[in-house]
């Protein structure tokens, strides 16, 4: 029964195309930004607390930059592919 309802669940989130491209560049974005906040604490400030934890702030928005986009990701590919293997099993 939980099977049944998983299965549908996946295919509902391969069908929504928009919100899974949201995602992949909302994550991308997100990356990008934590990025640029560790560059900035290694050049912008010297060594201290301050650098240490604009570098910390930078690294967690890599961390879930890179969860956000890898889902997208995932929903846009490896969901679609289910997607198109349930309906063969459908049809046949």
């Amino acid at each position: 029964m939980r099977w049944q309802k998983l299965k549908a669940r996946l295919v509902k989130q391969a069908d929504n195309v928009q919100q899974n491209l949201t995602w992949l560049l909302s994550g991308f974005g997100l990356c990008m930004l934590g990025l640029f906040l560790v560059v900035m604490a290694e050049y912008l400030f010297g060594q201290s607390l301050k650098q240490e934890l604009v570098a910390l702030l930078g690294l967690i928005m890599v961390v879930a930059g890179i969860l956000l986009a890898a889902t997208g990701y995932i929903s846009l590919s490896l969901l679609r592919i289910f997607r198109f293997l349930q309906n063969e099993d459908k049809q046949d």
